[in-house]
């Protein structure tokens, strides 16, 4: 049946666009490691990556209290891969067995598990209120978790291909 009037015609008009428009700020973008606060899922950062981007989480360890170092990357299928952990002391807290294909190596006095390659879906850990101190740093930047959260929030770090209804937002819609 064909519309009768004007009015009619820009009305479907209007509502086709509307359409495309609600497609077009729905649509899922390019990847993002995004920071999300892990009670109310609000969330806290978000920063470009690509599939075998290298990030990595710095934090000064509880009980030893000597730094750490964990180097990540992207993997094909959006999750998050640990390749390698450095650290200074090995002692409570840090890994005592090595899985298949990891090699441990001493270099400038840090211990070094390398070849690790265990994969996460996402991260979830509690911002330091005293010692750790936890840093990320992505695409040449270092940000304190401490400055995007207050300390002892549970955050999760994902990655996630967001919509711009989503980046604007400020939450993911899935």
């Amino acid at each position: 049946m064909a519309p009768r009037n004007l009015f009619e015609k820009n009305i479907l008009l209007l509502l086709f666009f509307l359409g495309l428009f609600v497609l077009i700020i729905m649509f899922p973008l390019s990847p993002r490691l995004v920071i999300l606060d892990g009670e109310s899922n609000i969330m806290l950062s978000n920063y470009p990556v690509s599939i075998g981007s290298v990030f990595k989480i710095r934090f000064i360890h509880s009980i030893h209290l000597t730094p750490v170092e964990e180097f990540y990357s992207v993997s094909e299928d959006m999750n998050i891969v640990l390749n390698e952990l450095h650290f200074d002391t090995y002692s409570v807290g840090m890994p005592s067995e090595l899985n298949e294909g990891e090699q441990i190596e001493l270099k400038d006095g840090k211990i070094i598990i390398k070849n690790m390659r265990r994969v996460f879906p996402y991260i979830d850990l509690r911002v330091g209120q005293v010692i750790a101190n936890h840093s990320l740093t992505i695409n040449e930047q270092t940000i304190k978790l401490s400055d995007i959260t207050p300390p002892g929030t549970w955050v999760r770090i994902q990655i996630n291909k967001l919509s711009i209804l989503e980046l604007f937002w400020g939450r993911l819609i899935k």
